[in-house]
């Protein structure tokens, strides 16, 4: 199924209008700079040129779901590299020697304590404030 150009250029104009203002938004939130208006215009431009390419029929699930996964794995994996990249290798200065604390003779008990409340209730005839 294709679209005609006038339904081809709304659906595009307003893809490129909603990428656009969301990505400043989100550029003046994070940054608190203003973005140039010829940013604007060429992000405006450039995504409406890709917007109304795409818009010319109709595409299929695989096809959708396959081109969003791929868009979401780049997007989310360069941060990923980037930071592997950049962060210094962990070395240990020393080797941790870890001293485990002799157990307790009441632990045990204790443990029991714990069993017999959590299994059974408190004992009968304590009162509780």
């Amino acid at each position: 199924m294709t679209a005609g150009w006038c339904s081809r250029t709304v659906r595009a104009a307003v893809f490129a209008a909603v990428c656009v203002l969301l990505a400043a938004l989100g550029h003046v939130m994070m940054s608190g700079s203003r973005v140039p208006a010829w940013v604007l215009a060429a992000g405006l431009t450039v995504s409406g040129a890709a917007g109304w390419c795409l818009a010319g029929r109709e595409r299929g699930l695989p096809l959708i779901v396959t081109v969003v996964v791929a868009a979401q794995t780049g997007w989310l994996a360069a941060p990923l590299r980037l930071l592997l990249l950049l962060a210094p290798p962990i070395v240990p200065d020393r080797l941790r020697v870890r001293v485990r604390r002799p157990q307790s003779d009441h632990a045990p008990r204790l443990l029991l304590l714990v069993h017999a409340i959590t299994s059974r209730g408190p004992p009968a005839g304590t009162a509780v404030i």
